[in-house]
């Protein structure tokens, strides 16, 4: 089975899982995200694990080990990155919000601080904590918003009352026949 790998650059390679007996064969391939030793992840629910660090190979960074089929899981999707002070790459579901590339650590989630970024907690932004980690600037969101709901919609301005008729449109040649003040 073959599978997207994900980071904070979007997808960046595809990893293949083969059933062996007890064992899984694990191969990932992507591309090169720079310097640092960057791992393998699999995402469970609000969690996230190594499963192999990535290696240097033709300009890319590939992955290749058998674990056991209980060692492995049943990762929801998988990333690519490094952990940063305890801040592990995260990927997933969480409050019913779809979150592409996020960061789990010990006071929460952390989402990308970018500008123009439509962060689903924007309404939030006090109870909010800035994190600066080494690959940039992040927010962190405690799990007691992750379930938070938005908040409601401004509200439509009434619209404007119809008349009977529009108003009838000043004709060019009205226009020129106006006598000069």
């Amino acid at each position: 089975m073959e599978f997207p790998i994900g980071s904070q650059a979007g997808q960046v390679g595809v990893v293949r899982l083969e059933r062996e007996g007890l064992y899984c064969r694990v191969q990932a391939k992507c591309r090169d995200l720079g310097p640092g030793v960057h791992r393998l992840w699999g995402i469970y629910g609000t969690e996230s694990r190594p499963l192999g660090v990535f290696c240097p190979e033709d300009g890319d960074l590939a992955l290749e080990r058998r674990l056991s089929a209980r060692q492995l899981g049943s990762p929801e999707a998988f990333v690519a990155g490094r952990a940063l002070r305890g801040w592990r790459p995260w990927q997933g579901r969480l409050g019913g919000r779809e979150i592409p590339w996020g960061r789990m650590g010990p006071d929460g989630l952390a989402l990308p601080l970018t500008p123009g970024a439509d962060l689903p907690w924007v309404a939030h932004m006090g109870a909010l904590a800035p994190l600066e980690l080494e690959d940039g600037h992040w927010v962190i969101v405690p799990p007691a918003l992750w379930d938070a709901p938005d908040p409601a919609p401004e509200p439509a301005l009434p619209a404007a009352p119809e008349t009977a008729e529009p108003p009838a449109p000043i004709q060019a040649a009205e226009a020129a026949q106006a006598p000069e003040a």
